[in-house]
């Protein structure tokens, strides 16, 4: 249990510390940049500037995000709805729709825990096992990393030459694999470990196998499978493969909308969106809380390779931040909650 605390520290003070980097690094490069074009220092403050262009955006366009962001949400519920369907479960769409927005508000204070609320969530208000619903979640999962594949190969369609350059020059990942591979002494920890590891099963494996922890690990393993497997008996599979692409559309758009509601982005167009779409995701990925720090920084180097200053590229980052990560997820989560802690076992 502490360990899990430690974790959820760590990679939350990592998010902050990072955050902050970004902040102070963005501040100096403002602070240069306006200086030197005869402003005092006073009206050269990154503080400043995020508020005067967070005050600056169009309504209108922060409207569509939010709509969109719920919409999103409403189509991975009816995905979850058909995942559960083949395990015999009926679930009420609405305990769908709030235990996922419930998971998406966990994961700002918990990252990864939210998998665990969801499912959680709809175990307490549907008469479904933890362990089933959990494994839909993991298949519902699965379809979203075949889905940003599917974003990924697309970006490096329509924008391949900067999407490409940027990452072999930042990622090069044969040359991370070939020193790896030749790290003898690493590979040789790992082997012993491996094979004592092995030695330890082999000797207990009957007090193991016999274990009360192992049974109940079994059983929540069976469980899982059968919710894992659930996407190989769906009724309707193009509908889900639909759900599954609109809800990755929407996405898009959130991060779309944001370009055409901020001045020094609305002149970006679709292609565009969807190189610094990518980008922004692999920064989520991160397990800080709600990819802070690392989706700013992505973002940032996203935007630049089309000619956008990193100082606005910074307050495009806290843009989607703060009204996706932050409002939207906590507004619709807190409701969400409410709502479901008032209807449990109803």
């Amino acid at each position: 249990m502490l360990k899990k605390y430690f974790n959820y520290f760590l990679f939350g003070a990592l998010g902050f510390g990072l955050l902050y980097y970004i902040f102070q690094s963005q501040s100096q490069a403002y602070l240069s940049a306006c200086t030197s074009k005869g402003l005092p220092e006073d009206q050269c403050q990154l503080i400043d500037k995020l508020r005067h262009d967070f005050a600056g955006v169009n309504m209108w366009y922060i409207i569509l995000i939010l709509i969109t962001y719920f919409l999103s949400n409403y189509l991975r519920a009816k995905k979850w709805e058909m995942l559960l369907m083949p395990l015999g479960v009926h679930a009420r769409l609405s305990n769908l729709l709030g235990s996922t927005l419930i998971g998406y508000l966990v994961n700002l204070a918990l990252p990864r825990a939210g998998e665990f609320a969801r499912a959680t969530a709809l175990a307490k208000n549907e008469n479904v096992p933890f362990d089933k619903a959990f494994g839909t979640i993991v298949s519902d999962r699965i379809t979203d990393m075949i889905c940003l594949l599917i974003i990924f190969f697309l970006a490096l369609i329509f924008g391949y030459d900067s999407f490409f350059d940027y990452f072999n020059e930042h990622l090069d990942m044969s040359k991370k694999f070939s020193m790896l591979t030749n790290n003898a002494v690493l590979l040789s920890i790992v082997f012993v470990a491996l094979t004592i590891a092995g030695m330890v099963v082999l000797k207990y494996k009957t007090q193991i196998w016999q274990s009360s922890i192992t049974k109940k690990v079994s059983q929540f393993l069976i469980g899982l499978k059968e919710g894992l497997l659930s996407i190989t008996k769906l009724e309707r599979p193009y509908l889900f493969s639909f759900f599954a692409l609109s809800t990755w559309v929407c996405y898009f758009l959130m991060a779309y909308f944001m370009f055409k509601a901020y001045t020094p982005t609305a002149h970006l167009g679709v292609a565009t969106g969807l190189v610094v779409f990518v980008f922004g995701t692999l920064g989520i990925i991160f397990p800080s809380p709600a990819g802070m720090g690392s989706y700013h920084f992505l973002i940032m180097e996203g935007l630049a390779l089309y000619h956008i200053d990193k100082t606005d590229g910074f307050v495009y980052a806290n843009l989607m931040f703060f009204t996706v990560q932050i409002m939207a997820n906590v507004i619709f989560g807190t409701a969400a909650f409410l709502w479901m802690q008032k209807t449990v076992n109803k």
